[in-house]
């Protein structure tokens, strides 16, 4: 089983695509192809993680991330992916909520070497939902605080950044009956929810359709 959820593409116009696939026996593994010419090629990868977003940045540096098992939680912690001379690397980050949960689903990159991901995680302790924003600063990734209005489970599904450096971000926030639609962007040194419309109904026999 083999499955691509996001590609990109470089300043030189090399495409790459990012997802998963599962091996002869059963394991999750990363999957990355570079598009050559005509042809897709399967780039060698680190570690068992689901990727679910890929970006570029304007100097061609290249970003993946996702979520992957993790041995000393017993569950789902947060993968970032970054390209290097010498392969892809993964490198530390954000993990919140240790064995409840932690998840990646977007990555972007923005003017001034910007780069943001988003996604959610459960609290440690008491596993109340929470969206997850984190970003790229001083040669390392680092969490960022972000509302979090639902009190059944919220998340950040994709982020992007404009040509003036303001990021954005879209998901989900389910409340007692439904869930909602959750933009929020980042102004002024923090996260803030921007009002956006609903149109479906909210009725509670759609109340745990989640991503």
């Amino acid at each position: 089983t083999d499955m691509l959820t996001s590609v990109t593409v470089t300043p030189s116009g090399t495409v790459w695509a990012a997802g998963v696939y599962y091996n002869s026996d059963g394991d999750q593994e990363s999957l990355l192809l570079k598009r050559t010419g005509s042809t897709w090629t399967p780039v060698t990868a680190p570690g068992l993680a689901f990727l679910e977003g890929i970006t570029s940045t304007a100097g061609g540096q290249l970003w993946a991330v996702g979520y992957g098992f993790n041995g000393d939680y017993l569950n789902d912690s947060t993968v970032i992916l970054m390209q290097t001379a010498t392969g892809w690397k993964q490198v530390a980050s954000p993990s919140p909520g240790k064995g409840n949960g932690s998840y990646l689903y977007s990555v972007a990159a923005g003017p001034g070497n910007a780069l943001w991901a988003v996604g959610k995680y459960y609290d440690s302790k008491t596993a109340a939902p929470h969206t997850l924003t984190v970003r790229y600063q001083s040669g390392k990734w680092t969490q960022v605080a972000s509302p979090t209005p639902g009190p059944a489970d919220d998340w950040l599904y994709s982020v992007t950044i404009t040509s003036s450096g303001q990021a954005w971000a879209v998901g989900g926030a389910t409340g007692p009956t439904c869930e909602k639609n959750l933009a929020e962007k980042y102004t002024s040194g923090a996260w803030k929810v921007v009002t956006v419309p609903d149109r479906g109904a909210c009725t509670s026999s759609n109340a745990n359709a989640l991503f």
